[in-house]
């Protein structure tokens, strides 16, 4: 067996979750590889804002819209969507290209992956961002709505 905790000499916790670097669920889509140099940003937490020079590096490049995707809507999307919000970001989150699972609620009750989606872009919506789909995404720039929620310039 592992010896027990140490305060003096702490080691990290397992990691866990279908996430998790070296899991499946960790590797680049093929589609969405980064091309040789781009930078990756690796995050800990839910947010690709906290513990992360992402922020430093968007505002260093002069980058002021930002247009997201990804897993899980109502964690990590949902996160990062509220922080480039607050941040100052005009902020779009393309509805069709994020997802999540269902959920079991404290009470036991089963909400359905769809709805869970359903429910974090609506909370979303006109906040923290405009939400877009990604036919009217790549039909070209001029298809997304000019001014976010917030009135900024997209």
């Amino acid at each position: 067996s592992p010896p027990p905790p140490s305060p003096i000499h702490p080691r990290p916790a397992p990691a866990r979750g279908r996430f998790q670097p070296g899991t499946p669920g960790n590797a680049h889509k093929l589609e969405a590889a980064p091309l040789p140099g781009e930078p990756v940003i690796v995050k800990s937490v839910n947010s690709a804002f906290i513990g992360t020079d992402l922020e430093a590096r968007l505002r260093a490049a002069g980058i002021d819209t930002l247009v997201i995707v990804g897993l899980t809507t109502d964690h990590c999307v949902s996160t990062t969507t509220r922080m480039a919000g607050n941040l100052g970001f005009a902020t779009f989150i393309v509805a069709d290209a994020t997802a999540t699972f269902e959920r079991t609620g404290p009470d036991g009750r089963q909400f359905s992956a769809e709805l869970m989606h359903d429910a974090a872009l609506a909370s979303l919506h006109g906040e923290f961002a405009t939400v877009v789909w990604a036919e009217s995404l790549m039909s070209g720039l001029n298809a997304i709505p000019k001014e976010t929620a917030k009135g900024q310039k997209a």
